[in-house]
């Protein structure tokens, strides 16, 4: 089975930067090709997910899918409320 990542923000800790609009194909649960926005990949036979430029990131021997969020200016986390209540 074929599946291509595209439209990918790419963090492969060899590029100093991410990646945007980067697209990643994956063959038999193995990652085959990493393009960057200027190359398109290959998506016969293949399944395409659009990610719309969600962040992907390699650990544990797959991608990881990631949503980086903060609190707004002037808030805490609850995780860090809760760990200070707690001290």
């Amino acid at each position: 089975m074929k599946c291509v990542l595209t439209n990918a923000t790419v963090i492969d800790c060899v590029n100093p930067r991410p990646v945007p609009g980067a697209s990643v194909t994956v063959e038999n649960g193995r990652i085959v090709e990493v393009l960057g926005a200027s190359r398109s990949p290959d998506t016969r036979q293949a399944e395409v997910i659009d990610l719309g430029g969600a962040y992907l990131l390699r650990g544990c021997g797959m991608f990881t899918f990631t949503r980086i969020t903060s609190p707004p200016p002037g808030r805490r986390s609850r995780s860090r409320r809760r760990s200070s209540a707690t001290a």
